[in-house]
């Protein structure tokens, strides 16, 4: 089966998005880092203009729900005064860009990051879900994320200019990465001129560049990301299923006591230089938590094409994972609706929200055919280990 139609592009500060609980805006913070200035005037934002939810998306932003005309005027006027807007919509769209976590001040990552930030008016106007990655330390932690042009290292040191999908890049110096990058979005945006408007890199039939280039090497096969918990530049954390309150984001900020945080591309935040904390239950620090097993997206009432509110359901199943050996490896996709947004990949077990009960899919995405139709809840909470 076919992907149904997905929105084709994201919400920005500058071009909100309407949802079943309102506007959403995203925040796209430079180098995906917030002082604890910013992050305390987020939460109020949300508290003040919106509904007081936060989501923590998979491409290191958050993510304001709830407004209306009339409070996003608002919003963005607090936004902007805390210099979270990019100085026009252009800019403010072509600003997904994604930091291997860890990165330190004036490192390979910082610098390439800065040097694109720059010259964004270089680039092409491109697909709204377009995306670049930084993802330059020893070893790659970002390639199970979502982008289209990638800036890695090889083995050997080497730095790669790499299409997403592709089992190669084209090495390159420090001095011309970023005007590498910048023509390949140029060679991409040309070779998309007359296909679909959301065409992504991935779903190019070739390859833009050769694999037999001279320049051309092997690139690091990598599974690695940044687990929850210490780590070397402070604490990581994640709240349940990608969404928190702003007074509980508030509450977690004043007792981490952290000057600086970083928003990471698996729904968390990386609390700079705090060793440890006393976790809230809102918040998950530990990479084996069922709950980190279960993509869900936000559901009814939030999103007008969902059908099930599944993150009521996700609560629900979490502890069955926890209890029953036989599901200690797999992962669970909870879906409002066939488009599967909060995970386009497939799921060992995927169960989409239908106008009575669930739909399940088994080993696939949450547009393939399901195996059963119409599953109650409570049926599925008592034989989950038997699917």
């Amino acid at each position: 089966m076919s992907r149904p139609k997905a929105q084709g592009w994201c919400p920005t500060a500058f071009h909100p998005m309407m949802s079943g609980d309102g506007m959403l805006l995203r925040v796209r913070p430079q180098f995906n880092r917030l002082s604890l200035d910013q992050a305390l005037g987020l939460c109020k934002i949300a508290e003040q203009f919106g509904n007081g939810l936060i989501d923590f998306t998979s491409r290191a932003a958050v993510q304001i729900r709830g407004l209306t005309p009339a409070s996003f005027a608002k919003a963005f006027s607090a936004l902007q005064s805390l210099s979270l807007v990019s100085q026009t919509a252009s800019h403010e769209a072509l600003s997904g860009v994604l930091l291997s976590p860890e990165w330190q001040e004036n490192d390979l990552t910082h610098r390439l990051t800065k040097a694109l930030y720059d010259r964004l008016d270089e680039l092409p106007e491109l697909p709204g879900k377009f995306g670049f990655a930084m993802d330059t330390g020893r070893q790659p932690v970002l390639q199970s994320c979502s982008a289209d042009i990638r800036l890695e290292t090889s083995k050997d040191g080497r730095l790669l200019l790499i299409e997403d999908g592709a089992d190669f890049g084209l090495s390159v110096s420090q001095d011309t990465a970023i005007s590498a990058l910048i023509s390949l979005a140029h060679r991409f945006s040309k070779a998309v001129r007359s296909s679909k408007p959301n065409t992504r890199m991935k779903n190019l039939p070739l390859p833009l560049q050769n694999a037999q280039d001279e320049h051309a090497y092997k690139r690091q096969v990598s599974g690695a990301s940044l687990p929850l918990g210490r780590t070397a530049l402070g604490f990581h954390l994640a709240p349940a299923f990608g969404q928190t309150t702003s007074q509980d984001f508030t509450n977690l900020l004043i007792q981490s006591d952290c000057k600086f945080l970083r928003l990471t591309p698996w729904r968390g935040l990386l609390l700079e230089r705090v060793l440890d904390l006393s976790i809230s239950p809102v918040f998950i620090s530990d990479e084996h938590d069922p709950k980190r097993r279960i993509q869900v997206c936000p559901g009814a009432p939030a999103c007008q094409s969902a059908k099930g509110n599944t993150r009521g359901f996700a609560a629900q199943i979490a502890p069955q994972l926890a209890a029953n050996p036989a599901l200690n490896s797999k992962e669970l996709h909870i879906s409002g609706c066939a488009k599967g947004c909060a995970k386009p990949q497939k799921a060992d077990l995927t169960f989409v929200a239908q106008n009575r009960g669930f739909d399940l899919i088994v080993k696939g995405h949450a547009w393939d055919m399901p195996i059963k139709t119409g599953l109650d809840p409570d049926i599925i909470l008592q034989n989950l280990d038997g699917f």
